[in-house]
C-alpha cells in the first residue's frame, strides 16, 4: 500500500511600471509665428502655422519565480514496516525583465481656414519619425525606427484668450523602417533524420516534453532547462505519438495509435499506458489531447470504420477517460481555457477529401456544445490556440500567409494577416491570459503579437540553409517571448528550436 500528497509550492513576485510624457510648441510661440491671409472682403481667412510634437512612453516589469515540487508519504513493505516517502526538486529560478520604450517625434504645418478667423476648420499635414526599443528576455533587445506621414482634420474655435479645437481623424502613414534585433532569438537545440516529433508542450519555462516516433515505435523528449538541452527515449509499447499536452510540470498525456494514451507522472521520465473507452469500435488514433492545470485533460479521436471524431474527458491527469461524444465533423484540433470551456475546429487534413469547415465551443465541459462559422476557404486545420474567451487564433491549409481569428469563442472566425507569413501558419500558440500569441509558418518563419494582433513582428529560425525548406510545425509558449517550436523540412530532417 502506498499513501502520499504531492504538491507543488510556488513563489512568485513582478513588479511592474509605466510613466508618459508629451510635449508640443506653445500656443504663444505658435501665433507668433503665425501668418493670417484675409481672402477679399469675405471675412474668410487662412491661417498657417508651425506644427510639432513629441512624446516618449516607457514600461517594464520585473519577475521572479521559483516553481518547486514536494511529495511526502509512506509505502508498506512485505515485512509490515513503512518506508518513508520524501521527495523533493525545484526548477531553475526564473528572472525575467520586459522592458519597452518608445518615442514618437512630429513635425508639420498647420493650416486653418475659418470665418474672421474665430470659428472654421483646420488640417495638419507633416511627419516624423518613431522609435521602439524592446527585451523581452534577456539578452535579447530589438530597436525599430519607422518613419511616417501623419494628416489631422479638426474644427476649431477661437475666442482670441483660449482656442478649442475638436478632432474629427487623423490618418497615419508608415514608411520602410528598419528593425534589429541582438541577442540568440530562435535558435536550433535539437535535431535528428531518425525520429519524427509530431507534439510538444511546456508547461513552464523549463520544463517541456516532445513526442513522436519511427517507423515501429514512440519517441520521448524532454528537457529540464527551458529547451537548451533535451534527453530522448523510445516507447516501444506505443507505435507512434501524435500530440501531447501537460497539466503541469510532471503529469503529461500522449496520444497516438490505437486505443490508449500514455500517461508520465514524472515529467516524462518513464510512462504508461491508459485504455480508452470503446463505445462503436476501435480506434485509429488519439491524435489531439490538450490539458488544463486542473488536471482536466481531454482527447480527439479518430475511428478506423466510421466518420466523426469522438471526444473523450479525463479529470485526474489521465489517468481514467469518460466518453462524452461524438461529433460528426472532422475535428483537427481543440484549446481549452478551463476544464469545461474549449474550442474545436476542423476539418483535419486528410488527402483525397475536403470536409466543409467546422467549428465547435463548449462552456460546460461537452454537455451542449455551440456550432461557429469558419471561412470555406480554409480546407484544413492544423492547430488551435485561446488566450482567453475573447481571443483565439487557428492555423492551417488555408490563404497564403494568413491566420483565422475569433472574438466570441469560437462561434465565428475571420481570416486575418499572419504579420508577414508568406505561405502557410501550421500551428500557433497564445499565452493563457494574455495578448500574446505566436504563428509558426512555412520557410522557418515566426511571426508574434503582443497585443492580440494589432502589430506583428516576423522572425527567421536560424540554423539551416533555405534549400532545406524548413517549417515550424509545433510551437509551445510557457511566458511571452519563451517559446519552443518543432521543424520539419528536406533530407527527413527534424529539429526543434527554441526562442
Amino acid at each position: 500500500m502506498s499513501v502520499w500528497l504531492s504538491y507543488e509550492p510556488t513563489l512568485s513576485l513582478s513588479l511592474s511600471a509605466s510613466a508618459e510624457a508629451t510635449c508640443s510648441l506653445p500656443a504663444v510661440w505658435q501665433n507668433t509665428h503665425r501668418k493670417l491671409f484675409l481672402l477679399g472682403n469675405t471675412g474668410a481667412t487662412i491661417a498657417i502655422a508651425p506644427d510639432a510634437s513629441f512624446g516618449v512612453s516607457a514600461k517594464g516589469t520585473v519577475g521572479f519565480q521559483q516553481h518547486s515540487y514536494r511529495m511526502l508519504g509512506f509505502q508498506s513493505n512485505p515485512d509490515g514496516s513503512l518506508r518513508r516517502l520524501d521527495g523533493k526538486s525545484s526548477d531553475p529560478a526564473k528572472v525575467t525583465v520586459s522592458a519597452e520604450l518608445e518615442a514618437k517625434a512630429y513635425a508639420g504645418v498647420q493650416v486653418q481656414v475659418g470665418l474672421l478667423d474665430v470659428i472654421g476648420v483646420g488640417m495638419s499635414i507633416g511627419g516624423g519619425l518613431k522609435g521602439n526599443a524592446s527585451a523581452d528576455w534577456p539578452p535579447r533587445l530589438c530597436l525599430s525606427v519607422t518613419p511616417y506621414l501623419q494628416g489631422t482634420l479638426y474644427a476649431y474655435l477661437n475666442a482670441w484668450v483660449k482656442e478649442w479645437k475638436l478632432q474629427a481623424f487623423t490618418v497615419e502613414l508608415d514608411l520602410g523602417g528598419i528593425r534589429t534585433c541582438t541577442g540568440q532569438g530562435w535558435h536550433v537545440t535539437w535535431q535528428s533524420t531518425t525520429y519524427g516529433i509530431s507534439g510538444l508542450d511546456c508547461p513552464t519555462e523549463s520544463r517541456c516534453v516532445a513526442v513522436g516516433g519511427d517507423s515501429s515505435h514512440g519517441y520521448v523528449l524532454r528537457t529540464g532547462d527551458g529547451g537548451n538541452t533535451w534527453t530522448g527515449r523510445t516507447i516501444t509499447a506505443q507505435e507512434r505519438f501524435f500530440s501531447v499536452s501537460c497539466t503541469d510540470g510532471t503529469h503529461c498525456v500522449a496520444g497516438g495509435w490505437g486505443s490508449k494514451v500514455s500517461v508520465t507522472a514524472d515529467g516524462g521520465a518513464t510512462w504508461s499506458q491508459v485504455a480508452l473507452p470503446l463505445p462503436y469500435s476501435s480506434l485509429g488514433s488519439v491524435y489531439w489531447v490538450t490539458c488544463v492545470p486542473t488536471g482536466t485533460c481531454f482527447a480527439l479521436a479518430t475511428m478506423t470504420r466510421y466518420s466523426g471524431t469522438l471526444v473523450y474527458a479525463s479529470h485526474n491527469h489521465g489517468r481514467t477517460w469518460s466518453y462524452l461524444t461524438l461529433n460528426r465533423g472532422s475535428l483537427a484540433a481543440m484549446a481549452c481555457v478551463t476544464a469545461s470551456a474549449c474550442v474545436a475546429v476542423g476539418p483535419n487534413v486528410e488527402i483525397g477529401r475536403q470536409p466543409p469547415p467546422v467549428a465547435v465551443s463548449t462552456t460546460d465541459g461537452w454537455a451542449s456544445t455551440t456550432t461557429g462559422s469558419l471561412p470555406n476557404t480554409w480546407h484544413g486545420i492544423t492547430g488551435v490556440s485561446c488566450a482567453s474567451r475573447s481571443l483565439c487564433y487557428a492555423a492551417g491549409i488555408g490563404p497564403q500567409g494568413k491566420a483565422a481569428r475569433s472574438t466570441d469563442f469560437g462561434r465565428t472566425w475571420r481570416t486575418v494577416d499572419g504579420g508577414g507569413l508568406t505561405q502557410i501558419a501550421w500551428d500557433t500558440d497564445c499565452v493563457a491570459s494574455s495578448t500574446y500569441c505566436v504563428l509558426g509558418g512555412d520557410a522557418q518563419t515566426v511571426t508574434a503579437t503582443r497585443d492580440s494582433g494589432a502589430h506583428w513582428s516576423r522572425t527567421t529560425v536560424s540554423g539551416f540553409p533555405s534549400s532545406d525548406d524548413m517549417n515550424l510545425f509545433n510551437v509551445s509558449c510557457a511566458s511571452r517571448g519563451h517559446c519552443v517550436a518543432t521543424e520539419h523540412g528536406g533530407y527527413g530532417k527534424t529539429a526543434i528550436v527554441v526562442s
